[in-house]
């Protein structure tokens, strides 16, 4: 079953939380009281395209009570406690998830996001650096890195991520947009900004970031 978890957790990373729900059940008709199913189901109801809490909170318990000395129940509830902005918290549960599996780089993504919110810029850094290490080319852990590096006024070695980031994944808009303010930080060369902000615009023509800021120059 452990492709069927990457399978869902996939789905999960690339938000078609549709899919990764059925996906989900069905496999919750052979086996009801997996841990880890009811994990990954608690962050579909966490996802950005319906975020539930009630619901996030009872499959979230459910997972705890089924195993919760497994990485992915304390991952899920480090999520959950996140969203709850109970951020020391879920400090505590995120660490425990990596002490569990140490493999899983979405952990170090969200504890991460956490020290960021604690004030911990430095620490929130090296927590991807560290992810990094596990999966060197993993899109969502280089742009994050990318904007620590931006919060810290590293602006070279942030462009330098952020341009590994669209190489990686040329479609995605918010690779040009960090790089249009990141080189406006720094070399302020007006025409790749310019270029920059309107290819974010043309993969993304309701993106009213990339439009205001298209405006303004």
């Amino acid at each position: 079953m452990d492709n069927t978890f990457e399978d869902i957790q996939c789905c999960i990373d690339e938000d078609n939380i549709n899919l990764a729900q059925e996906k989900i059940l069905q496999e919750l008709e052979k086996a009801p009281d997996s841990a880890v199913l009811h994990a990954l189901l608690a962050l579909c109801f966490m996802s950005s395209r319906g975020y539930n809490h009630e619901l996030a909170t009872q499959e979230v318990n459910k997972a705890m009570e089924l195993d919760s000395e497994l990485s992915d129940t304390r991952y899920a509830l480090g999520c959950l406690l996140f969203h709850e902005r109970k951020f020391t918290n879920a400090e505590g549960e995120l660490r425990r998830a990596i002490e569990l599996d140490p493999n899983r780089v979405n952990t170090y993504i969200q504890l991460s996001a956490v020290m960021h919110c604690l004030g911990d810029e430095e620490e929130a850094l090296a927590i991807l650096e560290k992810g990094l290490v596990i999966a060197p080319q993993h899109k969502q852990c280089l742009y994050n890195q990318a904007l620590a590096l931006a919060r810290l006024n590293r602006n070279k070695e942030a462009e330098k991520a952020c341009r590994q980031v669209i190489s990686l994944t040329p479609s995605d808009s918010r690779g040009h947009l960090l790089l249009a303010s990141i080189i406006n930080q720094t070399e302020h060369n007006s025409s790749e900004i310019l270029t920059s902000l309107r290819q974010a615009l043309q993969l993304t023509p309701k993106n009213q970031e990339a439009f205001n800021s298209l405006v303004s120059w």
